[in-house]
């Protein structure tokens, strides 16, 4: 197996796999690589010879975390329905408050997300931290109220327990 910095070598040898798949590590996310393969032969009239290399491909590996902050965030109350909180401190209560918040996700291209977390940072005791839910993000932070946000996903994304 062959390695270049640039598109049509210099190539060199860096790894003599045996097997049909290979994983190159220790590269530089956001930096393009060029490949080229060939065979060795190591036994018969050929021994000791190399076949061509194979065709160029090239890769750019990608970070493995991004990081998002919030595009937005709203507190709503069933007691106050028509009013507008717009950006104050984001706060849970009671089942009668909720927040909402939302990210712009960008980056993540062709990648799997295998992972997502949310962190949050917890000021007042609870014995329940709440309940997690997925919503559209239709909302604004400056105009959304209780009567106006949108309905939430009834399935619970995931549910925290007592906070301290």
């Amino acid at each position: 197996m062959k390695r270049a910095m640039v598109d049509g070598g210099p190539y060199q040898t860096f790894a003599c796999p045996s097997g049909t798949s290979f994983v190159d590590t220790g590269l530089v996310n956001g930096t393009t690589y060029y490949y080229t393969v060939s065979a060795a032969y190591t036994g018969g009239r050929d021994k000791g010879g190399e076949s061509a290399n194979s065709v160029q491909v090239s890769a750019t590996p990608q970070g493995s975390t991004l990081t998002f902050t919030p595009t937005a965030d709203a507190t709503i109350k069933r007691g106050y329905p028509d009013t507008n909180f717009g950006s104050a401190k984001l706060s849970v209560k009671s089942p009668t408050v909720r927040f909402l918040i939302k990210f712009t996700v960008s980056g993540v291209g062709t990648r799997t997300v295998t992972e997502a977390n949310l962190r949050l940072w917890n000021v007042d005791p609870s014995n329940g931290g709440g309940d997690f839910h997925v919503s559209d993000t239709s909302w604004d932070e400056s105009t959304v109220t209780w009567n106006t946000a949108p309905a939430y996903n009834s399935a619970t994304v995931t549910s925290l327990g007592s906070v301290a």
